[in-house]
């Protein structure tokens, strides 16, 4: 399991279909599209051999089930995607780049390899183009739940963690059984429920090592006895609050949103980590003039400090400060 777990496929054996909702998103500036319903129908299949060898971890064992199965059936998208995966789990970005992009050009209508190709994206480093091939395999194929992950990934990453949550919670209706997808559901879940479901995977599922479970089993005896309970706010908790905001710049011209001060610091350490100074490009932000965005430091850059000057005081009222 790449994520957490997979619930037996027997919790959704008595659904015939699922009625959801596929809506187009994300191009910037473009008009929202009208829902389209449609009925889909449940996936409860196991996983192939190859996914159970990438769940477990073995990701070039995997890579040589999917090429063989290939060979033998070249029309498969689903083995097609899964191989490209299989190679972004060995950082083979280049080779996983070489198998989604011809195959999205071929065949730009493919809501498999759009998924493919989203997921080459994300691991470059392009979360906005992901956004878009998933959004795209979602419009064509409401019902493939890799693009409904793949979504949920990119809006995890960007902190709409909400949205992204929505996005599992119907993935995981369409494909119980797929194991990335059931992990992260069941991390959804409140801590009695999940520590249930995840006991219940480590004991039972065959989709992990006898070192992966051991891990997993040592995790749950450890968060166990952490809490006592979920963690619920309480009702006389005050219903508003101030947050510390900070900008989020994409080089010296760039703003891309704001975001509490504890984010800008995480989002300066990981740029440091990777060895990029202006690696903010989560956010989904838009132009504001350079003479209004603040300017940084030399020394203070990497830690995503502002330095206030007179002009950073003068555009203290400048309307996109005022959010």
């Amino acid at each position: 399991m790449v994520q957490t777990g997979r619930v037996a496929a027997g919790l959704l054996a008595g659904l015939l279909g699922l009625a959801i909702s596929g809506v187009k998103t994300i191009a910037q500036g473009a008009a929202p599209a009208a829902a389209v319903t449609k009925r889909c129908a449940v996936d409860s299949t196991p996983p192939t051999a190859g996914e159970t060898t990438l769940n477990k971890r073995d990701a070039a064992g995997a890579e040589k089930i999917f090429r063989d199965v290939l060979a033998k059936s070249p029309a498969s998208d689903t083995i097609h995607e899964a191989l490209v995966r299989a190679l972004l789990e060995q950082n083979k970005v280049d080779d996983a780049a070489k198998e989604a992009d011809p195959w999205v050009t071929a065949a730009p209508n493919d809501s498999m390899a759009l998924v493919a190709e989203g997921d080459v994206r994300l691991r470059q480093g392009d979360p906005r183009g992901a956004l878009e091939q998933f959004s795209k395999a979602r419009t064509i194929e409401a019902c493939n739940p890799r693009a409904l992950y793949g979504v949920a990934e990119v809006y995890s990453l960007a902190g709409f963690h909400a949205t992204a949550q929505r996005e599992i919670e119907q993935a995981y209706l369409l494909h119980p059984t797929d194991d990335d997808i059931h992990g992260w559901w069941i991390s959804t879940r409140q801590r009695k429920e999940r520590l249930a479901l995840l006991a219940d995977y480590a004991e039972h599922s065959d989709q992990q090592t006898d070192e992966q479970r051991k891990r997993l089993k040592e995790q749950l005896a450890k968060e166990s006895v952490s809490h006592t309970g979920d963690c619920r706010i309480a009702e006389n908790s005050p219903k508003e609050t101030t947050v510390p905001m900070a900008m989020l710049l994409d080089g010296p011209t760039k703003f891309d949103g704001w975001a509490g001060r504890s984010a800008e610091r995480q989002a300066a350490a990981a740029a440091d980590r990777h060895g990029s100074e202006w690696n903010y490009d989560l956010a989904f932000g838009s132009d504001v003039p350079w003479d209004c965005a603040g300017r940084h430091s030399e020394d203070e850059r990497y830690r995503g400090r502002r330095e206030r000057t007179d002009l950073d005081r003068a555009c203290s009222q400048h309307p996109h400060r005022q959010r």
